[in-house]
């Protein structure tokens, strides 16, 4: 099967090399490599051509003031393979990542197959952190095969989701009865600082909320959680024990005039160290274990503030 590999770039030239690079690299070579950039303004556009002076597989789509989404809809469309496979700019893939992925397809006959995916350790407590936090997601959209002629049928990723296309995509498909598989095709995503997420998680929990909207009798009842995909129930399981910590804390807090009952609005930071906890074993950390846990705690409990607001602020102002 021809393949294209899409990589939707903006402002990636610290990390864009080493993504081509890794493909280029693949026990199975792709049709093509297509880098759909939305407007770059630094050395991206520059470091892709060079890489394609020598690799005529590699194939350059500009395109200004374009989002992800966009992007990834507008390398798929030019894409001349049959199976289209998305690999986002900060992401390095293991050699057989496409040969497994293209088996996935061959075999299961899926509608999408994804991977897995892993932060790149690099020894720092928001690495070690987000390794596990991250490796637990799947259903995303940097690493995932679908056939050409499925993708364009079910209209691609949503153009108004500037976050959160991802799952809106995978929803939108799950809920039309689309069937998915998953391989072990593994990814390494770079490592970010958790001080270089809050404001993007406040974003994607904006755009969360945007997606609750327009789909409300779906999440209104948490059980259809149970069969959704996996992605999905992480976003959102985890807006519902937020919730519900919440509620708790103010019933608590009505009754017993203690301040310090709201202290149950760490649920989702106590629910999440327990994780780690239990899968201790399956992640390999570089630093004191205890120390992490004592991070771990931190960094949830303050993304649970963040996202709880950015959430709240979409339910009231945001638009689809």
């Amino acid at each position: 099967m021809n393949s294209s590999i899409i990589i939707p770039t903006f402002n990636s030239e610290s990390t864009i090399e080493k993504t081509i690079n890794s493909i280029l690299k693949q026990s199975i070579k792709p049709y093509e490599i297509i880098v759909s950039d939305g407007g770059s303004t630094d050395k991206t556009i520059k470091i892709a051509e060079k890489l394609s002076e020598k690799n005529k597989e590699i194939k350059l789509i500009k395109k200004k003031g374009f989002g992800i989404s966009a992007s990834r809809n507008i390398g798929a469309k030019q894409a001349l393979g049959e199976i289209i496979v998305f690999l986002d700019s900060d992401v390095i893939a293991e050699e057989k990542w496409l040969e497994k992925l293209l088996v996935c397809m061959e075999k299961e006959k899926p509608f999408c197959c994804c991977g897995k995916y892993s932060v790149e350790l690099n020894k720092s407590f928001a690495s070690d952190f987000f390794s596990f936090v991250v490796s637990s997601s799947s259903f995303q959209g940097y690493n995932i095969a679908l056939r050409k002629k499925d993708f364009l049928e079910s209209k691609g990723f949503d153009e108004k989701m500037k976050y959160c296309e991802d799952p809106e995509f995978f929803l939108r498909a799950f809920l039309s009865g689309k069937k998915f598989a998953v391989t072990g095709a593994e990814t390494f995503h770079e490592s970010y600082s958790v001080k270089d997420r809050i404001k993007s998680n406040f974003n994607y929990a904006f755009f969360d909320a945007v997606l609750f909207k327009k789909n409300i009798s779906f999440f209104l009842n948490p059980f259809n959680l149970v069969k959704s995909p996996k992605n999905i129930k992480l976003i959102f399981g985890f807006y519902w024990i937020l919730f519900f910590s919440f509620i708790f804390s103010v019933v608590v807090l009505t009754i017993t005039k203690n301040i310090f009952s709201l202290v149950f609005i760490s649920v989702p930071a106590l629910a999440g160290c327990i994780k780690i906890i239990l899968n201790k074993n399956k992640t390999k950390y570089k630093n004191n274990f205890l120390v992490l846990l004592i991070y771990s705690f931190f960094a949830l409990f303050l993304f649970g503030l963040i996202k709880g607001a950015g959430f709240l602020n979409g339910l009231i102002q945001g638009k689809h």
